[in-house]
Order: C-alpha cells, then sequence, then structure tokens
C-alpha cells in the first residue's frame, strides 16, 4: 500500500503549478500599471475638486484593488504574509475616502455644528459664583464663595 506525499502548503506559495503560471503572466502585465498608479497620484492630487483627480484616484486604487484580489485568489493564504498585508494596507489606505460624505474626520471642521456649540460655551454664570473653579478662571472672572 503506497502512501501519497502530501505536499505541504506555505503561506505565499501559489496554489497550483497553474496559478503559478497566471501568476508569472499577471505579474509581467501589471508592472506598468502598479508602477503609474504609485506616481500618478503624486502628480494629480485625488483630493482635489476636478474630475481628473476624481477619476485618477478611484483608477489607482483599483489596480491595487485587483492586484491585491489576484493574489489573493492565487497564493495561499497570501494575507499572512509581509507582502500580503502590505498590498492591503495600500489598498485600504488608497481609497477613495473621499468620495465617501462625511468621511474626512481628520479634517477640522469649517465652523461647529450647532449642537457643538453649545459644548463650546461655559455654563452661564450665577450671582453667587463664577463657573469656573478657582485654577481654571480666566482673569476677568472673579471667584466668588
Amino acid at each position: 500500500m503506497e502512501v501519497a506525499a502530501k505536499t505541504e502548503r506555505r503561506p505565499g506559495q501559489p496554489r497550483s503549478e497553474r496559478d503559478a503560471a497566471y501568476l508569472d503572466r499577471f505579474n509581467t502585465r501589471m508592472q506598468l500599471p502598479i508602477l503609474v498608479s504609485a506616481i500618478l497620484p503624486l502628480l494629480i492630487v485625488p483630493q482635489s475638486d476636478g474630475w481628473a483627480g476624481v477619476v485618477v484616484g478611484v483608477a489607482t486604487w483599483l489596480v491595487f484593488l485587483a492586484d491585491y484580489v489576484v493574489h489573493a485568489r492565487h497564493l495561499e493564504h497570501y494575507g499572512r504574509t509581509r507582502l500580503g498585508r502590505f498590498d492591503l494596507f495600500v489598498v485600504i489606505a488608497t481609497a477613495p475616502w473621499f468620495l465617501l460624505p462625511g468621511a474626512q474626520a481628520g479634517l477640522p471642521p469649517d465652523h461647529p455644528r450647532p449642537a457643538n456649540r453649545r459644548l463650546l460655551r461655559p455654563p452661564p454664570a450665577t450671582p453667587r459664583c463664577s463657573p469656573w473653579p478657582p485654577r481654571c478662571q480666566p482673569c476677568a472672572i472673579r471667584w466668588r464663595p
């Protein structure tokens, strides 16, 4: 009775010989698009108001997304490799977040929303004392216990 030797598949290895051949062809074809997608956003800012910036932002993200999806489909546990994690980071970092309304949370708002304005004002002072504790009061407000 002969036992077939089971080959051990490690993360990042092609799933089959057919997948390895496909990945060789794919990597050869995608060298130029990936290089252009890495450099072009430096020349045309994707967040600009023009339509060219939006097209560049979305197109470059689609190139990086396609590269990650093809590698994840044809390689064993691609997401567990360093290159797979880096590719996933690039896909998430270059995603066209500027197209989603309100997704630019890192930028300060032009003016506070009405609900936030209420939080920015100090509470009203009573005749007995100021709203500020003794150590935190501005110079113009006196503490009256």
